[in-house]
């Protein structure tokens, strides 16, 4: 299957210790480990959740509109 990845932290202390970073080779892995490929992946850092205007999300779905042969998203789960 050909992924789009999406990765958040909210706070600046998540950032600062690169908990993204975190996010985003568990997706790597994951597509690895499983066949997928990870065509794309987009973030946000230091956004929180309840807000409305997350640039990466907006970029990830804009680029969902326009690209053909995605099969789905992924994001890291919740601990």
């Amino acid at each position: 299957m050909n992924l789009v990845g999406y990765c958040r932290v909210s706070t600046d202390n998540q950032r600062d210790e690169g908990t993204i970073v975190l996010q985003e080779q568990a997706l790597e892995k994951f597509c690895q480990s499983n066949g997928h490929q990870l065509i794309a992946l987009y973030k946000d850092e230091g956004v929180s959740g309840d807000q409305a205007n997350r640039p990466g999300l907006s970029k990830m779905f804009d680029f969902l509109e326009c690209s053909r042969g995605i099969d789905g998203g992924v994001c890291p789960g919740l601990s």
